[in-house]
């Protein structure tokens, strides 16, 4: 490795969580364990459902769901991907507006806002997870007619784009900004910006600095 490429390691905050690969799951979190209803709790109880069939197990029928929330993950790139969970309490002057990722889901390319992180076990390993809600695949004509350069995506409804991903799908942080363009659908659109050279991010020391968010 050349050596001015190297990046020196920051010491990890208090209260996280190594889970390789590069990936640190990063406070602030929830003290307990909390029930998760509407939505959300039907989505990750769907998960769960589908992960246990494929293991050939059955979810306890008094089970009861609870999830212990995480905000923030810093990524092989450096980046840190927040989430909606604390991003939303935070006037948005002060937001830091890195909730919005680029993932690699079944070796395709999406994008989606976290809603947040959290762990949970099944079967006997632990997995570490977001809650998402995905953008649409990429407009085609607007694709086509930038030779590829120019995402332009719209947000998906809850009831559709609400997903469990795993926390190492995340491939980088990303800007979505609005689009003054309108598909034939009439929603509101966005485009995609994602900074260079994110790959050496991850060896040169151009980091973000991690704060310790208790």
């Amino acid at each position: 490795m050349i050596p001015s490429l190297e990046r020196e390691k920051q010491q990890a905050p208090r209260g996280s969580i190594d889970l390789g690969d590069g990936y640190l799951l990063l406070r602030a979190r929830d003290r307990h364990a909390r029930d998760c209803d509407g939505l959300k709790g039907e989505v990750i109880e769907a998960y769960i459902r589908k992960a246990e069939e494929e293991l050939g197990s059955d979810m306890p029928e008094a089970w009861k769901l609870k999830v212990v929330r995480w905000s923030r993950v810093l990524l092989p790139t450096a980046q840190i991907a927040c989430s909606d969970w604390k991003e939303c309490a935070i006037p948005i002057h002060k937001s830091r507006r890195a909730k919005c990722v680029k993932l690699i889901v079944h070796e395709q390319i999406e994008f989606a806002d976290v809603i947040f992180y959290f762990r949970l076990n099944i079967g006997d390993k632990t997995r570490s997870l977001a809650l998402v809600t995905l953008y649409s695949r990429p407009d085609a004509f607007m694709l086509e007619e930038s030779l590829g350069a120019v995402y332009s995506i719209t947000k998906l409804d809850e009831n559709v784009g609400m997903k469990v991903v795993d926390i190492k799908s995340i491939k980088s942080v990303v800007s979505i900004q609005p689009h003054p363009y309108f598909p034939p659908s009439g929603e509101e659109s966005f485009f995609v910006w994602e900074k260079i050279g994110l790959e050496m991010m991850s060896l040169a020391d151009a980091g973000e600095e991690i704060p310790d968010d208790g």
